[in-house]
């Protein structure tokens, strides 16, 4: 099973909470699996197959003011979150222990802890809340004209060692399947390169709120990545003739894909934060 759960938090003292704290709930939810299963904790840190992201402001009518989102794609991590971890998150300290003459830098900064007022791993109790399989996300994707999917964090694709923000349907599209493929059943795998058919296919049909910023990685450094929605639809059945042999699966798997990326994210960086991505209508 793969999972996204939602925290939702209240900080303890009353003082600015940036949104950039992704390496800090890394450095957290590490810890805490650790603290069930060090093997699997060292596994997640080096192979990944999880996503965190930074303290956003809680959706509306939702407990807390701010949440962090958690997400699984592997099983033994679900496992772990579902019976350990989530269960026992009463407060989340982000902040370093503190330690006599240690000079405050950016990497030291104080945060506040925060209270964790209860946790959704249900999209009927958080719209960013799920608990399904990559079957599930197939067989309840349902076909739009018009797929919104807003990116609630910086989000860029790697290209010569260099971040680039730029909101390309081909590489989000690359993204999405190259993890979906690491993390899915053998028998789920994507048979063809569905990167070419959404460079052939798939054009942008609006972008709203485009702009970029800044997020803090480990080790003080930093990534610059887009931040806003888009809009993107399959041209027109004529228009792709090379894939109109596959023309349904390719548009079923590529709408699949967009559902599967609450899960996944999109880009690099996103065990610390970056490239958190949903469906815009969950923001609604």
């Amino acid at each position: 099973m793969i999972l996204s759960a939602v925290i939702n938090l209240t900080p303890t003292i009353d003082m600015p909470v940036p949104a950039s704290l992704g390496h800090k709930a890394q450095g957290w939810l590490l810890n805490e699996v650790h603290q069930y299963l060090p093997s699997l904790a060292e596994r997640l840190h080096q192979e990944g197959g999880y996503t965190v992201s930074g303290t956003h402001c809680q959706l509306k009518d939702k407990p807390g003011k701010y949440y962090l989102r958690v997400t699984s794609l592997v099983s033994d991590l679900t496992d772990v979150l579902l019976e350990a971890v989530l269960p026992n998150a009463h407060t989340i300290t982000f902040s370093p222990r503190k330690e006599s003459n240690h000079p405050t830098t950016s990497e030291h900064k104080t945060f506040p802890d925060f209270e964790v007022n209860g946790y959704s791993v249900n999209t009927k109790d958080h719209p960013l809340a799920d608990l399904t399989s990559f079957a599930g996300i197939t067989q309840t994707n349902t076909l739009a004209d018009i797929l919104r999917i807003t990116f609630t964090s910086p989000t860029a694709f790697g290209s010569n060692g260099i971040d680039q923000p730029l909101p390309s349907p081909s590489l989000i599209l690359r993204s999405w399947a190259e993890k979906w493929n690491t993390y899915a059943p053998a028998g789920e795998h994507l048979g063809y390169p569905i990167q070419q058919f959404s460079q052939d296919c798939i054009q942008i049909t609006t972008l709203s709120n485009i702009h970029t910023e800044n997020w803090y990685l480990p080790n003080r450094a930093r990534s610059t990545g887009f931040k806003g929605s888009m809009a993107m639809k399959v041209r027109s059945f004529d228009d792709c003739e090379k894939w109109q042999v596959i023309w349904e699966r390719a548009q079923r798997d590529w709408q699949a894909l967009a559902g599967f990326a609450l899960f996944c994210g999109t880009g690099r960086h996103t065990t610390v934060g970056m490239g958190q991505t949903v469906q815009s209508n969950k923001l609604d």
